[in-house]
């Protein structure tokens, strides 16, 4: 029983999170297609089996954003967002991929921030200090020595949001 209560918990504090992202991108007057991977699905007629973002917002009529909702798990965020954004290029030219993290950003000084995932883990990198203080450009490590690349889905590059919006 108390592990139900747990799970309970966990999914009431994501759909909450989810909700904050679809009332932030609604906020800033997109057009919010989809507030669920289950709605995504549909609105892109992918099937049950495929992993999908949690939102869907549509910026303009050839620009979209695809905003996924994470607590840690980015390997799996980057998967439903790529494909996605397959699906939705028929559709949209120009496809932005967001993840929401839990973690509030950082100290205003920071200008870097690790995350655990793939096989030598991600770095969230501060690009825009004033405009978008919470959002970054994600970067994967390559090797050991810390080598890094741009994590892009087609031509965009990945940017990680962290809250207060989630």
């Amino acid at each position: 029983m108390h592990t139900n209560l747990y799970q309970g918990y966990i999914a009431l504090e994501a759909h909450l999170r989810e909700e904050a992202v679809v009332n932030h991108l609604a906020g800033r007057g997109y057009n919010v297609l989809s507030t669920s991977d289950t709605d995504t699905r549909r609105l892109f007629r992918m099937s049950k089996a495929q992993p999908a973002a949690d939102v869907v917002a549509a910026v303009t009529r050839h620009r979209l954003i695809l905003a996924e909702v994470k607590g840690s798990d980015l390997e799996h965020a980057l998967t439903q967002l790529r494909v996605t954004a397959q699906s939705a290029h028929a559709f949209y030219p120009c496809i932005e991929c967001k993840v929401f993290v839990r973690n509030q950003a950082p100290d205003p000084n920071t200008e870097a921030v690790n995350f655990r995932g793939g096989r030598f883990g991600y770095r969230g990198v501060r690009v825009f200090r004033a405009a978008f203080p919470g959002e970054w450009v994600l970067f994967e490590y390559l090797d050991e020595e810390r080598t890094t690349q741009m994590v892009q889905i087609g031509t965009q590059p990945v940017t990680v949001v962290f809250g207060p919006y989630v």
